[in-house]
């Protein structure tokens, strides 16, 4: 039936909405809905205005395999920037080279220091050699730790380690 909405829609709507204690409560609420229910409403909550919610989110899809894998690539470049934070740390903990296109892209137009730091760290972890390159490229940053975080994926990429 057209305009009727279940209860999960109800609670991915709260989860996502500006209002951050109910919107990390729908999202307790969520992740304990069956399958395949939470799944579902875990990815459509990694985009959303909190960024509790969307770390909540990124921990839970983990758990999922290639599915949570192919909807943390998705949601990488339309989450907020801390729910950026978790999505890499989540995709570097995977280690599914898969993922370096998405991280590759991210580093490409982010302008905060940790989110790239990270995005190279994350790239330099999986093995993304393929990301070697546009690494070298911010060898040069203005951020001490993107500098860092620069050698040591290289020097994992191009047998340094």
């Amino acid at each position: 039936m057209e305009g009727h909405h279940t209860e999960s829609d109800r609670l991915v709507e709260i989860a996502c909405s500006r209002d951050p204690a109910a919107s990390l409560e729908a999202a307790r609420a969520l992740a304990a809905l069956p399958e395949p229910d939470r799944f579902t409403a875990m990815a459509a909550v990694l985009t959303g205005a909190n960024s509790l919610v969307g770390e909540l989110a990124a921990g839970a899809m983990e758990g999922y395999g290639e599915r949570g894998l192919d909807a943390l690539i998705e949601a990488l470049p339309r989450a907020r920037a801390l729910s950026q934070v978790k999505i890499i740390g989540a995709l570097e903990r995977i280690g599914e080279v898969k993922a370096a296109g998405a991280l590759m892209d991210l580093l490409s137009r982010t302008d905060l220091a940790m989110v790239r730091a990270l995005a190279i760290q994350a790239l330099g972890r999986i093995g993304a050699v393929q990301a070697a390159p546009l690494i070298r490229s911010f060898a040069d940053d203005s951020d001490h730790h993107v500098r860092e975080r620069v050698q040591l994926a290289l020097a994992a990429l191009e047998g340094g380690h």
